[in-house]
């Protein structure tokens, strides 16, 4: 019997939907998507979403998806994305409430904590670090490092344009999808993952502020590049 994999995604506010695969290798990329919609939709509207894959053992879409409903399908892997609105959302919806004068000293509070947000990223990669090499030991929870490594990344991914770090948020978010999108891991995975710890601490360390110019384009189209050859297998 072959399995059907399904994916659910919930909202707050209880509304469901589900997608169905009948193979990994096109549920997977699938998933990297839907992860970067719900950061774009939670980070500009607030909210939470999320979003759970099954391995149901049935021959066709309608059973897995009533398996899944009545809790008899195994969950593969799940991921939960919330944030509140950004400060330009809040400012659009209170009005004249919140003024110029407000947003700078706002702002003088986030340019202040930069500092901060270097130290904060430098703990988070230090955690990836340590992601990395449990996983090249045999015998390792994959699955809960991996956890613990998306964890991290995603840490990175938000903090980042909050504090002007446009260039790791992009970087962090490629990490995101490449974690969501193993469903095992090699030692070329392993090999991914740790070329984009490594870009982002060289962001951090010569504070790349920004998108980085066109050091940050170039990181990036590497990135897609090794992005897309894990997609497609």
């Amino acid at each position: 019997m072959n399995a059907v994999f399904v994916i659910k995604v919930a909202r707050k506010d209880n509304t469901e939907k589900y997608k169905t695969f009948e193979d990994s290798s096109k549920a997977g990329p699938f998933w990297a998507r839907l992860f970067k919609r719900a950061m774009e939709v939670t980070g500009q509207n607030g909210g939470e979403i999320k979003t759970e894959m099954f391995d149901a053992d049935e021959t066709d879409a309608e059973a897995a998806e009533k398996a899944v409903i009545a809790g008899k399908a195994e969950k593969v892997k799940s991921s939960k994305v919330s944030s509140p609105p950004n400060l330009k959302n809040k400012v659009r919806l209170f009005g004249n409430v919140v003024d110029a004068k407000v947003l700078k000293k706002a702002q003088k509070v986030i340019d202040d904590r930069k500092d901060d947000f270097i130290l904060w990223a430098n703990e988070d990669l230090d955690r990836l670090f340590k992601c990395l090499e449990i996983l090249k030991k045999a015998g390792a929870d994959k699955k809960s490092v991996l956890d613990r490594a998306f964890k991290s990344a995603y840490q990175i991914t938000c903090r980042g344009g909050a504090f002007g770090y446009d260039l790791i948020t992009r970087i962090g978010d490629h990490l995101c999808k490449v974690i969501l999108a193993l469903d095992d891991v090699s030692s070329s995975d392993i090999k991914a993952m740790q070329v984009h710890v490594n870009a982002m601490r060289v962001v951090i360390v010569q504070k790349l502020e920004g998108d980085g110019g066109a050091l940050g384009k170039e990181v990036i189209k590497g990135l897609d590049d090794v992005l897309m050859k894990i997609e497609k297998r």
